[in-house]
């Protein structure tokens, strides 16, 4: 199941030293994630990533608690 002990995308950040994909220097290229976009409708967490890539993570949340883009 997604974010279980066996969640091939959590275990891959936990190897990797981060929290979340966005921040790993591999985002672009990763298998792993891109292997679990094609297993259901992940457009709006590939979109979430995308975002949080753009802007940093603080102001995304800034943006979905209303505050506006930064």
């Amino acid at each position: 199941g997604h974010w279980s002990a066996d969640c091939k995308v959590l275990k891959c950040a936990k190897a990797r030293g981060v929290k979340l994909c966005s921040a790993c220097g591999e985002y672009e290229t990763c298998t792993t994630l891109e292997s679990f976009y094609q297993q259901g409708d992940y457009q709006s967490a590939r979109a979430t990533l995308k975002r949080i890539r753009e802007v940093g993570v603080e102001a995304w949340v800034k943006e979905r608690e209303g505050g506006g883009a930064a």
